[in-house]
């Protein structure tokens, strides 16, 4: 044979596109110039050739090298075809209609089908969502999510094959016939986080809008998945997931970040948290899919709580200590924040000037100590009390010392009002449970601070008195025999209390004490010791001998009421 001629006719539509073909005899298939049962091929064009078939005419001879050179020549005039389709202009879009697909006769599929396959699959003849002619085996199809988020560089730049030109996804389905990626796989397994966080101010938004418009059609469970590898921006600028920091939040719908900026006292604690970028999320998409996977708002108590870590008091001025105080007390206020178990480093300023633990400081009368509150601390008004003052105290801090109570040794210390012109939003019912809660008043709910408050007490009323000489008096609460040294001096053991109950017990070793020096021995009892004018009651050792126990346990008949008043007590 010296000459041969091959054509290949197709349908053209109304926008002079290539079309495919209806479905039928004489309309598609492979035909003999002979009658012949029609081949089922997936063609869209016709194949008609002198092929050599067997008596019955049923099928081509597929053993035979003329059906199979007739053949080759079919081959390569769809090379031509295909080849001149993929690089016109206007009808590179319809390379498909010329892509067999691979079901049907053998020799069909053996001869020609996967011929045309092999050839699409090593040559540029396909294009990419960038429209670059591309190789087969060098793209793949991707999730309509992924094509309308990332451009084809970034898809590459994340590792992933660049994704096919959507025109072109029926031929790639066709050859590979491979899944396309989704958009879980394609976050989840590849490295998207460089290209997310190169995305410029124009691109950002329009990006994260659909790839979070995709992963809202997907399961909580993939979406959980995904938001811990990658996909969560931030308003720095990166992008992470859940399980590459502590924590991510939503920015807050109320909360000013404003005032945690440079100026404030809490200014490090913003750029230290995991912040979503607030123009993505007041998106309702992006903030629906980031809700529904544990990713909460930001709150005052989280940045309280962030800055507390790291917060260095010293280094703090005077004004920024009052600002933080006041930002937390208004976080503890409006249920934001909880003054956790362990003490703060927070330092609370004196109204001389000094700078305390809370648990060694007391509220003054402009925080109305009066009022009791749900943080369980004691009421007092001790602040009004003209027998407990710096002068008091100080001149009997051997009381003080010797009880423990080492807050008071040097006077009492209230805490500055100037706390309380910090925030205009809050005011005393404010502050009095937030410093309580901190600790301050505290040392009113310990024992021996209560103890050294009573004896006190009861060494002011004693020296107020005409013939007492109280530095004869023996006043403790570990007193013993042998501690006593003077045999002239009185012996007063005080028991105090807060409340008004008048009951309670002497120990072994003031019992014993109570038998031997009986004739100096005294008992007082102290209640209401916070008030300002405590009540003091006593029994002499006859007193006490008369209950008929040595585990003593008196009621208000078995008690003198001190009837004479202090006579000095103003003066304290």
């Amino acid at each position: 044979m010296d000459y041969r001629e091959v054509f290949i006719a197709c349908i053209v539509d109304e926008d002079s596109g290539f079309a495919r073909p209806e479905s039928g005899t004489l309309h598609t298939g492979v035909f003999s110039y002979l009658p012949l049962k029609e081949l089922e091929t997936d063609f869209d064009f016709l194949v008609h050739a002198d092929f050599l078939t067997p008596a019955d005419r049923q099928t081509i001879k597929q053993e035979l090298p003329w059906n199979r050179e007739i053949a080759q020549g079919v081959v390569e005039c769809a090379k031509d075809v295909l080849d001149v389709v993929a690089g016109h202009n206007d009808w590179w879009t319809d390379l498909g209609v010329f892509v067999p697909e691979g079901r049907g006769d053998t020799f069909v599929t053996t001869e020609i089908v996967d011929k045309i396959h092999e050839h699409v699959e090593n040559s540029k003849l396909v294009r990419d969502q960038a429209g670059q002619r591309i190789k087969l085996d060098d793209c793949q199809v991707v999730d309509e999510h992924i094509r309308e988020a990332f451009d084809a560089d970034q898809v590459e730049e994340a590792g992933a094959s660049r994704p096919i030109h959507v025109e072109h996804e029926d031929i790639y389905r066709t050859v590979k016939g491979r899944n396309s990626l989704g958009l879980h796989d394609f976050l989840q397994s590849h490295e998207v986080t460089s290209p997310l966080e190169e995305l410029t101010d124009n691109t950002r938004k329009d990006t994260f809008e659909k790839i979070y418009n995709g992963l809202s059609t997907k399961s909580s469970w993939k979406q959980s998945k995904t938001l811990s590898s990658t996909g969560i921006p931030l308003e720095d600028g990166r992008v992470v997931g859940t399980d590459d920091v502590e924590q991510v939040y939503l920015p807050p719908a109320e909360l000013d970040l404003g005032e945690f900026e440079t100026e404030n006292p809490l200014q490090e604690v913003r750029s230290s948290l995991n912040i979503v970028d607030s123009d993505l999320a007041e998106q309702e998409e992006i903030r629906s899919v980031l809700g529904g996977n544990d990713v909460d708002e930001l709150t005052e108590g989280a940045l309280i709580e962030e800055w507390l870590q790291t917060v260095n008091w010293g280094s703090l001025s005077t004004n920024d200590r009052h600002l933080a105080a006041a930002i937390l007390c208004r976080a503890f206020t409006d249920g934001e924040w909880e003054v956790g178990e362990d003490p703060l480093a927070l330092r609370l300023q004196s109204e001389d000037g000094s700078w305390l633990s809370p648990s060694g400081i007391l509220l003054g009368e402009a925080y109305a100590p009066t009022v009791t509150d749900d943080s369980d601390a004691s009421s007092q008004d001790l602040q009004a009390a003209p027998w407990f003052t710096t002068d008091t105290v100080t001149e009997n801090r051997g009381i003080f010392a010797e009880a423990g109570a080492d807050a008071l040794r040097t006077g009492p210390r209230y805490v500055s009002e100037a706390y309380l012109e910090t925030f205009d939003e809050l005011d005393v019912d404010d502050w009095r449970p937030f410093l309580r809660k901190l600790g301050v008043d505290s040392m009113l709910d310990e024992k021996h601070t209560i103890g050294a408050l009573g004896e006190l007490f009861v060494k002011l009323q004693l020296e107020a008195k005409q013939g007492v000489d109280v530095r004869q008096a023996k006043i403790g609460r570990d007193l013993d025999v042998g501690s006593i040294g003077d045999p002239d001096g009185q012996i007063i053991e005080v028991k105090s209390t807060a409340e008004s109950k008048q009951d309670f017990n002497l120990n072994t070793t003031q019992t014993q004490l109570l038998e031997k020096e009986a004739d100096r021995y005294r008992v007082y009892r102290v209640t209401e010791a916070l008030s300002t004018d405590p009540i003091v009651r006593f029994a002499d050792a006859e007193t006490a001998r008369s209950a008929g126990t040595f585990k003593l346990e008196f009621s208000s008949n078995d008690w003198q009421r001190h009837s004479s008043p202090m006579e000095t007590r103003s003066s304290y």
